[in-house]
């Protein structure tokens, strides 16, 4: 006759691999990663997080952080096998999804300064060459030896036949 405490034990660890290595509360669910982020609608998610251990890693370093700044007294047991219920799962992928969206925002900032940084350089070489021609024709010897007796010939005020008459 089997031993009722073994009976227990297979019954505990039946019932272990079936709940949730997050939470510790909900069963595990059928559903896959791949379901869930597509009817969230988060396609986006997946080209990055291609499965559920990818996403499952991402978690779990932010865990390890959290427990090297001491916020999370309990370490994550890493050895396990990842298993989620519907309702971790979703928080799973809108952890990723968050992930995603701040890693898009922060390469799209760079490229953005990138290309801030190319167009202001294109516009001080530019501003360069236009400064170096004025500067060679302004500073052309003929224009410097040139006597400008012509200016004279330029009235400030040109001479009416008004002006003419009232002379006389």
């Amino acid at each position: 006759m089997p031993c009722v405490a073994s009976r227990e034990s297979e019954k505990s660890e039946k019932m272990s691999s079936s709940i949730c290595t997050v939470c510790y509360i909900d069963p595990v669910t059928e559903k896959t990663f791949q379901h869930v982020a597509k009817s969230l609608k988060e396609y986006k998610v997946l080209q990055e997080y291609k499965s559920f251990a990818d996403a499952w890693k991402l978690f779990q370093g932010i865990n390890i952080y959290r427990t090297y700044l001491g916020v999370t007294a309990i370490p994550y047991e890493s050895e396990q096998e990842p298993k989620a219920c519907s309702l971790c799962l979703v928080k799973i992928v809108n952890l990723a999804k968050a992930s995603y969206v701040m890693t898009q925002t922060y390469k799209n900032g760079f490229d953005e300064k990138e290309k801030r940084t190319e167009i202001q350089k294109e516009h001080e070489l530019r501003k360069q060459k236009d400064k170096s021609s004025k500067e060679r024709w302004s500073t052309c010897p003929s224009k410097k030896s040139c006597d400008c007796s012509s200016k004279s010939l330029i009235h400030s005020r040109p001479v009416l036949d008004q002006d003419r008459l009232q002379a006389k």
